[in-house]
């Protein structure tokens, strides 16, 4: 292999990676950053990057996957998390959750039949504006806590997070599943629905939100 000259190697990080090179000189995570570790006292402009209908390896139930990147505030911007969804909500919250992402995602919501990855497909590149929360067993996963249609609004910077040690902020499930942190999403357990929050029982592992 050729050695490339100076000039050859940033003619190329000019031409193939002046993003990432304009991203770090800024300071800014690049857009390969997956966080658990956004503070829960803002507002998020949030861009879904990947929305995906997809069964579970584990357990073979379909599930809604969301990538997430930030867009705003920028010291966090190109940071990503991902939200697992329960397509199948056993309860009216459930239903509620989904209705309320779908319209502040502006969902065309009529001809799909029961084409599910064309109707999920379209929120590709859609934003909304999202406050998060923690779960999971160790309260170190992200999924947002409550969504608003994006409409170019100054973010928040005054939310008041949840309390993550119990009570209302703190859901609990019926088994215990490991879900991996990284991007990979073929690993993940039973589809969630997050938000439903449910009173903390003696004994009861905790898991991910919506999961019962």
């Amino acid at each position: 292999m050729s050695q490339l000259s100076l000039k050859e190697l940033l003619g190329k990080i000019e031409t193939e990676q002046k993003e990432t090179f304009d991203k770090a000189k800024a300071g800014i995570a690049p857009s390969g950053d997956w966080r658990s570790d956004l503070p829960l006292n803002l507002e998020y402009r949030l861009k879904v990057d990947s929305s995906e209908y997809k069964p579970s390896k584990a357990s073979g139930n379909q599930q809604i996957v969301l990538t997430y990147v930030v867009v705003e505030p920028a010291e966090f911007a190109g940071a990503k998390f991902q939200e697992y969804l329960n397509p199948n909500p056993t309860n009216p919250i459930g239903v509620e959750v989904l209705a309320k992402l779908f319209g502040a995602l502006q969902a065309d919501v009529t001809g799909w039949g029961d084409d599910f990855e064309g109707f999920v497909g379209q929120f590709e590149g859609r934003t909304i504006v999202a406050a998060l929360r923690l779960w999971g067993q160790e309260n170190d996963r992200i999924s947002t806590r409550y969504v608003n249609l994006d409409k170019g609004q100054t973010l928040k910077t005054d939310v008041k997070p949840k309390n993550s040690s119990g009570g209302a902020g703190r859901l609990n499930t019926a088994a215990d599943i490991q879900i991996p942190k990284g991007p990979s999403v073929d690993a993940i357990a039973d589809p969630v629905t997050p938000q439903v929050a449910q009173p903390v029982q003696s004994g009861v592992p905790n898991l991910p939100p919506g999961l019962r």
